[in-house]
């Protein structure tokens, strides 16, 4: 019984993370690929939560894939609703299941690796990309991955730790993340203007007009917002990798 319990988690788990990433990308009803990937995810979730004791996964899944099928606004702005109430039962579900020291919501721990080694001869760029959701991370890494050498971070802090350390050639920064200080804040205190070698580009949910003044008058090379597409942000950041950072 533990093996299944422990294999319906490992389902749960996946199925939280590509919900979360259609609703991040605000991609719910762009594709049908993306539809389809939905109803899948519903599906696992639907499966055996109830003899496991998730039965409020089980009911909110249900609901949410019979929903799928009506196209009037209304069943969409439930929808969606019902996917940010989902993601957030997983993360309790999963939370309450794992030990301590195993609980990540999606994050990786505040312990900084030391950056990739480059090679003789080496040429790319350290890119440091700084977001809270392992989604965003894992995209924007593999989306880069041949052209740069790659750094995460999860919050601000370990960002400004990460800068500090390894004097990255660029960073995509996220603003609203759990920590002390936001990513904004963090561009404001390098004070990048007065320092050409600190080379950053947000790339944030916060879209209001104050916030991207507020990152552009900080400093930032670019303010990309969320959802984003995933071609604009190749080449709008390919453009920066592509120059050479000033000596640390």
């Amino acid at each position: 019984m533990e093996n299944l319990k422990a294999r319906y988690l490992s389902n749960l788990k996946r199925a939280r993370d590509e919900l979360r990433h259609a609703h991040d990308m605000a991609v719910l009803w762009s594709c049908t690929d993306t539809y389809a990937l939905i109803h899948m995810a519903l599906n696992r979730l639907m499966g055996s939560a109830g003899s496991h004791g998730y039965a409020v996964v089980s009911e909110i899944s249900r609901e949410l894939h019979d929903l799928m099928h009506e196209t009037d606004d209304a069943s969409r702005h439930r929808v969606t609703v019902l996917v940010s109430k989902l993601i957030w039962v997983c993360d309790q579900t999963i939370a309450a299941a794992a030990p301590a020291a195993e609980v990540r919501f999606g994050r990786r721990p505040s312990v900084l690796p030391p950056p990739p080694e480059p090679t003789p001869g080496e040429k790319r760029p350290l890119l440091l990309i700084v977001d809270d959701d392992v989604t965003i991370r894992e995209l924007l890494s593999d989306l880069f991955m041949d052209e740069a050498r790659i750094l995460t971070a999860v919050d601000a802090d370990e960002a400004q730790e990460a800068i500090v350390r390894h004097r990255p050639d660029l960073v995509l920064l996220d603003d609203i993340m759990p920590g002390s200080i936001t990513g904004l804040t963090l561009l404001e205190r390098l004070d990048v203007r007065r320092n050409p070698s600190m080379r950053i580009i947000m790339i944030t949910a916060s879209d209001g007009e104050a916030d991207q003044a507020r990152g552009r008058a900080a400093g930032a090379l670019d303010y990309i917002t969320k959802p984003f597409v995933v071609t604009d942000v190749y080449q709008r950041v390919q453009a920066h990798l592509g120059t050479p950072a000033a000596v640390w």
